[in-house]
């Protein structure tokens, strides 16, 4: 497996049945995609890191950075949390 272009960030996730690898990959100010693979989700641009912590995924953005901000069509100021179980279903 090969990881998708532009790839920032990657986590693991595992149910009974089932192990789950997620990828955000930046494409500065255009769309982004996480799960290419498995399913493709479109976010806001200019997301970092992705991060897993029991039944949340954490999206980091860059977005809302001095240096980005005024060029950002929808920056996020810190994060975004979504349930594994909208992501991974």
């Amino acid at each position: 497996m090969v990881a998708p272009k532009k790839t920032q960030g990657m986590c693991f996730y595992k149910t009974f049945d089932n192990v789950y690898l997620a990828f955000s990959a930046s494409w500065g100010r255009l769309e982004i995609k996480i799960g290419e693979a498995y399913r493709t989700i479109t976010l806001p641009s200019m997301i970092e890191q992705i991060s897993i912590n029991g039944v949340f995924m954490y999206c980091v953005f860059e977005s809302a950075a001095k240096e980005y901000v005024a060029d950002s069509v929808s920056p996020i100021q810190s994060y975004c949390v979504f349930s594994v179980n909208t992501i991974f279903k």
